[in-house]
């Protein structure tokens, strides 16, 4: 849920996921993304907008982003991430 503009990250544990840390590492982003345990919630522009990473390519991530109908972001677009385990 959120809480003004702030997402509430102990929301997702009735989806049986755990918030983890944050990470602005972007090797750390791609392996969870990788990890079927992991989920990549990345924090897109300039830290005003959260979406899915769903995988990555040469030069940016792919998402699930029905707010903006877009399915990528470059590297450089990511402000931050939450990294969550379930």
């Amino acid at each position: 849920g959120y809480s003004g503009n702030l997402f509430v990250w102990g929301s997702v544990a009735p989806l049986g996921l755990k918030f983890s840390n944050f990470s602005t590492n972007r090797e750390t982003m791609k392996q969870c993304v990788c990890n079927s345990g992991c989920d990549v919630i990345l924090n897109v522009n300039n830290g005003g907008h959260w979406v899915l990473a769903t995988g990555y390519d040469g030069s940016g991530f792919l998402v699930n982003d029905p707010g903006y109908s877009r399915s990528r972001y470059e590297f450089g677009e990511v402000v931050d991430s939450a990294l969550l385990y379930g």
